[in-house]
């Protein structure tokens, strides 16, 4: 009997669980408990201007080798527009310009001590070459040669003083000298004691008064002298940190000062020094803000922070022409560790300190100058403010970095950030960065900390690292910028020891990297290959691997996974695809894969959406078809590679939350990731189909 009247079968409806951003970076704590546009694995993934997970930048070959190890790249703007970059290499110091195929030596002095970090500050014409052994040195960029200062002879006798009506011995005046180099000053010389009758505030300037004599030759190299003096001993007796100065750059033609008592002392530079200064602090570390150059890390003096003179004095340290020597927490275990320009909690631009310590939390201080009025003169003094934060104290000063308002950087703690919140006004607020990343962070050793390295760029806040316990720095972690709510990271395998930015007036800014003796580009990409200085290719791997995801924030609803689309562009090479569910009886991981090899150089073709090798031009809107219609024929496709939707079925899959993964072996490949969506038929929370 023929059925007339067939009952209607009603139409599976299947919905999509989709993932279609990975602007959230990569988060490894736990792939079950993360947001959809985050991803759990992602070793080389790069995250595009549209929050897509992409290959990462990739190293292009740029200057030439060098001998050894390779450091900072510094460049130096020439008078004639052009770029000449300084490095130190094999106890040298050399340059080369875009397009050498050698470096050649500077001429002069240029020899530094192998073996240690160079670091370069440019001030005015010269660059600074800085390391923490050698004395002081500098290129200068008029002939591109190399000098290094050297220290005077100190002061060898006492000065001599006669007393000109003020005969009697009811108080006591002191007296002492030191000599001025190029860079620095002598260290006192002995004092010299004088009995007077009454006290310099009493003293009639038109008759009474001390000349004092120099009693000392000046040493080769001198610039001019320095006189100090001291009314009392606060001790009991006097010493060098009684001594202020009281007239400083004195002509060395004139070998004697008469002190009438109407010069003011001078409160703004200091007690006469301990030590000799005129080789230039043995500083590691060095920063230019506003055109005045302020230098750290003296391994002689981990306390002090040496700055620059004033306008075209900038390049020496003299307390005669600006220059001074702020101690900070001298003897505590606070030591500054870094200086940037920054703002304090009400926005005000000030020079921030960050320090060190031994005792876990750490603090901060803002560098100030003040003019103090001292009788009828002023003087300019240096001080600073410190700022409590109790943040954990800074690892690396070679890692701290200032970008988009906020400063990050490494400490014993974790990375950290420092900004003001909308919620807590006039409050600088200090958040540990990090935690996402906590298997990259929490495996660097703590005595390598001080090797990580760091810079900003294109919206990306870079550090070179050595983690997975190595001894080298081995990664290249990324913070991207791009939501202002939080950071979003990447972690490139890229072994490294230096990473920086330069910007040639010729060609727009990149980032470069120093591998070995191999100075690179950092760069986007047409493949996931990186170059090396010789030409040659290294297959980058990309593994990206998607956070869990369910029908629910709970993940305890069930559904059948029917089939999962990856819908990728600009794609070729070979690559695998995968699906990882847990089952619903075992409560087991289960993978399904497909490995695919797209041809870079196929052109567009009829095809179905049953074969797994469609290509699309990405240029093109994507039309809709049914299943089993026949796509037309293309004429254009994509220089990079195809723009595909690859279907992976799953048969039995019953689930309640689901992964996806894309991931590369070598090979020349390219892939970027515009969308996974997992077609679903939704279950309940009972996942027994046949209840």
């Amino acid at each position: 009997m023929a059925i007339t009247r067939p009952e209607k079968v009603p139409p599976s409806r299947i919905s999509s669980i989709d993932i279609v951003s990975a602007d959230a970076g990569l988060d490894q704590r736990g792939r079950e408990s993360l947001r959809s546009n985050s991803f759990s694995k992602g070793y080389n993934v790069g995250i595009n201007g549209q929050g897509q997970a992409t290959t990462r930048y990739v190293t292009k070959r740029w200057l030439p080798n060098i001998v050894g190890t390779a450091y900072q790249v510094f460049p130096v703007l020439k008078s004639d527009g052009n770029v000449r970059y300084l490095v130190a290499d094999a106890g040298k110091i050399k340059w080369a310009e875009e397009g050498s195929t050698a470096w050649t030596d500077c001429t002069g002095d240029a020899v530094t001590t192998t073996g240690v970090v160079n670091t370069f500050l440019r001030v005015l014409n010269k660059v600074f070459i800085m390391n923490g052994t050698d004395n002081l040195g500098y290129v200068d960029i008029s002939d591109w040669s190399v000098k290094h200062y050297t220290a005077l002879a100190n002061p060898s006798n006492k000065p001599t003083l006669a007393g000109t009506g003020l005969t009697g011995s009811n108080f006591k005046i002191y007296y002492s000298i030191t000599f001025n180099g190029v860079v620095g000053t002598t260290a006192n010389s002995s004092i010299e004691t004088l009995n007077i009758s009454k006290t310099r505030e009493q003293w009639d300037s038109a008759t009474q008064g001390v000349t004092i004599t120099r009693n000392n030759t000046p040493p080769a190299g001198a610039t001019s002298w320095n006189v100090y003096i001291s009314t009392s001993a606060s001790g009991g007796t006097i010493t060098n940190d009684d001594m202020l100065p009281l007239a400083l750059g004195l002509d060395l033609g004139n070998a004697t000062f008469f002190d009438n008592g109407t010069m003011a002392i001078n409160l703004s530079a200091g007690t006469a020094p301990n030590t000799n200064g005129t080789s230039g602090p043995k500083v590691k570390y060095g920063v230019e803000i506003g055109g005045r150059p302020f230098l750290y890390g003296a391994t002689d003096k981990p306390y002090s922070l040496f700055i620059g003179g004033n306008g075209p004095d900038a390049d020496k340290f003299n307390p005669d022409v600006g220059g001074a020597e702020l101690i900070m927490n001298d003897g505590t275990n606070f030591a500054p560790m870094s200086v940037v320009g920054f703002r304090n909690g009400q926005g005000i631009p000030g020079l921030t300190v960050l320090f060190t310590s031994i005792e876990g939390l750490s603090k901060q201080a803002i560098i100030e100058s003040n003019t103090v009025t001292y009788g009828s003169s002023s003087f300019v003094v240096w001080g600073y403010t410190e700022q409590n934060y109790g943040s954990a104290g800074v690892s690396s000063p070679n890692g701290v970095v200032n970008y988009k308002g906020a400063l990050r950087f490494p400490t014993m703690d974790g990375f950290v950030r420092m900004d003001t919140k909308a919620s807590l006004q006039n409050v600088l607020s200090t958040e540990r960065i990090t935690d996402a990343i906590i298997g990259e962070v929490n495996t660097i050793k703590p005595n390598l900390l001080q090797n990580i390295v760091g810079t900003a760029w294109d919206n990306k806040v870079l550090w070179t690292v050595p983690a997975r316990m190595s001894d080298t720095n081995n990664e290249i972690i990324v913070a991207d910028t791009t939501k202002t709510d939080s950071d979003a990271w990447q972690v490139w395998n890229i072994a490294c020891q230096w990473i920086g930015v330069v910007s040639p007036q010729s060609q727009p800014a990149f980032l470069y990297v120093c591998r070995g003796n191999q100075i690179l580009k950092l760069v986007e990409g047409e493949y996931a290959r990186d170059e090396d200085s010789s030409g040659a290719f290294t297959p980058v791997p990309i593994d990206y691997e998607t956070a869990m995801v369910g029908s629910n924030t709970a993940h305890n609803g069930f559904f059948a996974i029917v089939q999962t689309v990856f819908y990728l562009l600009d794609t070729f090479g070979d690559f695998e695809l995968h699906v990882n569910y847990r089952d619903y009886r075992s409560g087991e991981m289960r993978t399904v894969s497909k490995a695919m090899s797209i041809d870079v150089a196929s052109s567009l073709r009829g095809d179905g959406w049953g074969n797994l090798n469609t290509q699309f031009a990405p240029h093109l809107p994507l039309p809709v078809y049914s299943w089993g219609d026949t796509l037309p024929v293309g004429t254009e496709s994509s220089v990079m590679g195809q723009s595909l939707r690859i279907r992976l079925p799953l048969r039995n899959a019953i689930t309640n939350e689901v992964s996806g993964r894309v991931s590369t072996a070598g090979g020349q490949s390219n892939i970027t990731v515009k969308a996974i969506s997992f077609e679903v038929k939704h279950l309940g929370v009972n996942p027994d189909v046949r209840n």
